[in-house]
């Protein structure tokens, strides 16, 4: 031993050696026994030198482990520590590490290099304070899950006691009274998820040392608490196992295939705790770390939500030294539903293995690219013998197996050279089309088979009107015993049935089984829809579900009726116009036997949206997106104001807001805001849609009395039914779709129709109209003094119901 490094070893003070043959008199544990090279809590912050020579930093764990040895220091001590450059630890590295590292000031003292093994002692001061085991707990939530959100705070409560404070960044919630939670009051865009700015100032108001910022879909176990104290406080950013509820593990600990400036690849779940990732990330709905480190380095604020924060935020902490931890001993519980998870790999090869090993170059660097075949043909031969030894002796991987994967890839390499150079989309998708067309032609009028035997409905889990009657139809058919699949086209997000329509999501499948699929799309996009689906269209008998808000279909659309077997129409309007285009169309009506639970959406009353308790309510839709003209939805402002502006009645208009792509619209729509507050006071009240949940929307609808609908046309009118269902009153123009919901004979009285004139539809005012086709297409104006009268009638038999409802109490 040098020296140096004699005198420091019978140095005054508490020694550690990391290892199983101690040089030195004090305590010895070999780190690199453990799962994780984290030292017991009772070690940590213990130490005034610490050694780590008898197994020199050599593989990827390195900086894992060098952050455990600092942790084991006090405030201020020697590390002395040995390791050996390679692929993955150099000198430059090890130095760039302690001199940048958040948290400590470092200083070399003492450097060897000896047989290609380099020994350093440095001199490490502390900055951070001794943690306490006191925490805060900041949740962001939208008020969507006001029951999980409630179980959260009472596992808190539970296994963690009342010391620990607990900050809710959403709507005021009386579930939540009992728990003694502080509300993050701030008001934020209605157009972003402004995720950043909400952790950052859930940080700011925090008053413990430790915090976890958590997204409403978490719970936590028994062991969140005890786990910690088994792990220790010492630790800047972390997190801790989590798990779906069924038991299976959720990715929280993970790695994103970064090929360049933040561009993104396959992310994967990362299953090796003593390996360094280039790319690591913590899973941004459940982050921890200490409260005056997520303050220096807080979240980007210019970020929106599904935007990477998380990834962006490990990225600037990792570019501090500080390496992103997991705690195995603390645990959470999640909602999230097993399959959304299913994209993420399980790895515990390191991306920078990786890129050490598979890309073939092991070190051997070329100043040009080679041109000629052979030495092209040889340099691909280095490459697959470098991805042949790291399979074989990193993965444990037979010859067998390498060869048939390299066979594979050959043959995928060549199909895709021919498809792209002799099969191009447009040529597919045209071939394609071609198939179908002439699918339809020979086959002519197929049997349909007994739907008993199970169906496939097939469509895109977006919220809006078409996924809500989906959903509605596909009820019916379970009501009617037919056996169900639900098949999402873009299978990414299921968060919509979760939410909306819990009791169909185990009817959720990526395998189609039966010999009936329903698509439910507007039928314009059957082409594109046939061809990008063929894989699960053909060979089934094909039924489109379908909706359209005109008497007419023009020509150039009208070929979109010949791609599927059968017709679903979404009310008798849609059938009409589909046979008057078509008559050789095997077309009809699926009536939509709409059923609402009675006590769906009762919790979300006049309270919850802080609307007036003693008003006669109206409601209306506003759409500051699309649609507005077929809609019209200011008729409905006008008509409401010129026949109760001073009785004791207000319209409520329900806002949805501009798309991101039309944030053009929004000065407009903060101006229309101000000339509506302006002109009619407290007459209009504006309600700005707010990602409300369906259960919130049929909510708003049981605490207003009458919706207005004095569209010009509807393929069916699912607000004004859903109104209806409800058992409150509907004014809505007397004609298209709609008149079937006025046909239902379990909503008599509850319909109030108006008086229209047809008048012919302008090609700026409907997307699916072309200008030389405005002299086909017609639809209702509708006649101002009657919806006027019919919103008096409406108004006197509301208030009637208010003063019996007063009476009998």
């Amino acid at each position: 031993m040098n020296e140096f490094l004699k005198e420091l070893s019978s140095a005054k003070g508490k020694h550690f050696w990391d290892g199983k043959h101690s040089e030195i008199q004090g305590v010895s544990v070999d780190l690199s026994a453990t799962k994780d090279f984290r030292p017991a809590a009772d070690l940590q912050r213990k130490f005034d030198f610490i050694w780590c020579t008898e197994k020199p930093l050599s593989d990827l764990g390195w900086k894992i482990r060098l952050d455990e040895l600092i942790r084991l220091i006090a405030d201020e001590g020697m590390v002395t520590f040995s390791y050996i450059q390679n692929e993955f630890i150099t000198i430059p590295a090890v130095k760039s590490f302690l001199f940048r590292k958040y948290g400590i000031n470092a200083s070399l003292k003492f450097e060897s290099i000896s047989s290609g093994v380099i020994t350093n002692s440095y001199q490490i001061k502390r900055n951070t304070v001794v943690s306490k085991n006191l925490w805060t707990f900041g949740m962001l939530t939208q008020g969507k899950k006001p029951e999980l959100v409630e179980a959260f705070c009472r596992s808190i409560r539970e296994f963690g006691g009342a010391e620990h404070e607990i900050i809710i960044c959403g709507p005021y919630s009386s579930l939540l009274d009992k728990y003694q939670v502080r509300y993050n009051d701030k008001a934020y865009s209605d157009l972003h998820a402004e995720i950043c700015k909400k952790k950052n100032d859930l940080v700011a108001m925090a008053t413990h040392e430790n915090i976890m910022l958590v997204h409403d879909r978490y719970v936590l176990n028994s062991d969140f608490f005890t786990g910690f104290d088994k792990y220790g406080y010492d630790f800047d950013f972390l997190t801790v196992n989590q798990f779906h509820a069924s038991g299976k593990p959720y990715p929280g600990y993970c790695s994103i295939d970064d090929r360049g400036e933040m561009f993104w690849g396959q992310i994967s779940e990362c299953t090796d705790y003593k390996k360094s990732w280039h790319s690591h990330y913590l899973n941004g709905g459940l982050l921890i770390g200490k409260t005056a480190l997520f303050k220096e380095v807080p979240f980007n604020d210019f970020i929106y939500h599904n935007q990477a924060e998380d990834v962006e935020l490990a990225r600037v902490m990792m570019d501090l030294k500080i390496v992103p931890r997991l705690n195995t001993y603390s645990s959470a519980k999640t909602d999230v539903p097993d399959h959304l998870t299913n994209a993420f790999a399980k790895s515990s090869v390191s991306d920078l293995e990786n890129r050490s090993f598979a890309n073939g170059s092991f070190d051997f660097y070329f100043s040009d690219t080679p041109s000629d075949p052979i030495s092209k043909l040889m340099l691909k031969g280095v490459g697959f013998l470098g991805k042949s030894y790291f399979m074989r002796n990193r993965e444990k991987i037979s010859w067998k197996v390498i060869c048939q994967r390299f066979f594979k890839k050959v043959c995928r390499s060549i199909s895709f050279r021919v498809k792209n150079r002799y099969f191009n989309n447009k040529t597919v998708q045209y071939l394609y089309a071609k198939k179908w067309q002439v699918r339809h032609a020979l086959l002519g009028d197929r049997k349909r088979p007994d739907l008993h035997q199970g169906v496939n409905v097939i469509t895109n889990f977006v919220e809006g009107g078409v996924f809500n009657a989906t959903c509605y139809m596909v009820r019916q058919l379970i009501e009617e015993g037919i056996p169900v699949s639900l098949y999402n086209v873009y299978p990414q997000d299921h968060s919509n049935i979760k939410q909306d329509f819990p009791d169909l999501e185990k009817y959720v499948t990526t395998r189609l089984k039966y010999p009936t699929n329903i698509l439910s799309d507007g039928f314009p996009f059957n082409e594109k829809s046939f061809v990008r689906l063929n894989g699960i269209l053909k060979g089934r008998y094909n039924i489109n579900y379908t909706f359209w808000e005109l008497p007419k279909i023009p020509k150039r659309l009208a070929q979109n009726l010949k791609y599927p077997d059968e017709i679903w129409a979404g009310s008798d309007f849609v059938r009409d116009a589909i046979k008057d285009a078509n008559g050789k169309i095997k077309v009809s009506t699926y009536p939509l036997k709409l059923k609402i639970k009675e006590f769906y959406g009762q919790k979300y009353d006049r309270n919850y949206f802080k609307l007036p308790a003693n008003k006669v309510l109206f409601l209306a839709s506003y759409s500051f997106s699309s649609g507005g003209a077929r809609k019209n939805q200011d008729a409905a402002i006008s008509s409401f104001t010129a026949a109760l502006e001073n009785e004791n009645a207000a319209l409520v208009l329900y806002i949805h807001l501009p798309k991101p792509k039309e944030l053009t619209m929004l000065s407009e729509y903060e101006l229309f805001k101000t000339n509506i507050k302006n002109q009619y006071k407290d007459s209009v009240i504006i309600l700005d849609q707010r990602q409300t949940s369906y259960e919130e929307q049929i909510g708003l609808k049981r605490a207003c009395d009458c919706y207005i609908s004095l569209h010009r046309s509807e393929g069916y009118g699912l607000n004004c039914a859903e109104m209806a269902e409800v058992g409150n009153f509907v004014v809505m123009t007397d004609w298209s779709g709609s008149d079937d919901i006025k046909k239902d004979s379990r909503w008599n009285g509850l319909i109030y129709p108006v008086k229209y004139e047809l008048v012919p539809v302008k090609a700026a005012d409907f997307v699916w109209v072309k200008p030389d086709e405005e002299g086909l297409q017609q639809w209702a104006e509708i006649v101002h003094e009657d919806a006027v009268n019919k919103i008096k009638q409406v108004y006197l038999l509301a208030s009637e119901r208010y003063r019996k409802s007063e009476v009998s109490i």
